[in-house]
């Protein structure tokens, strides 16, 4: 990536979103002993999907199956199972997102930032 396109992207990340989302999130998520492993969430209100690279598509709305929290100045979507629990969130109008995991194992980190960026339109995904 060019210093400029660096620039661009710090500059973006730093702004306050617009709109009422939804956001694509990009989050380095653990960092297991063979390196981290990305993965792309849709999150805005009441929607909490994640990107599925052997479909091409985003996946269901989580939300119809784990908690998701809707507030003014922060949106969370929570996948669970018997030993670990990954949370993802975003502030839009701080322009930020994270995620944290609790319970897991094998793990060189336990949370992190992720980027985010507008979805380029509701219903369609920001990756195409």
């Amino acid at each position: 990536m060019t210093a400029m396109a660096l620039a661009m992207t710090a500059v973006l990340l730093a702004a306050p979103l617009k709109g009422p989302g939804p956001w694509i999130l990009t989050c380095e998520v653990g960092g297991h002993e063979d390196g981290a492993a990305a993965r792309v969430f849709r999150l805005g209100p009441q929607l909490f999907q994640e990107w599925s690279q052997r479909d091409n598509k985003f996946g269901y709305n989580m939300c119809a199956s784990f908690p998701c929290v809707t507030r003014p100045d922060r949106f969370e979507g929570e996948i669970s199972s018997t030993t670990v629990i990954l949370t993802i969130a975003v502030d839009p109008h701080a322009g930020t997102a994270s995620w944290r995991t609790q319970g897991a194992a094998n793990l060189k980190r336990n949370s992190g930032p992720c980027s985010i960026k507008p979805d380029v339109a509701p219903g369609k995904s920001g990756l195409l």
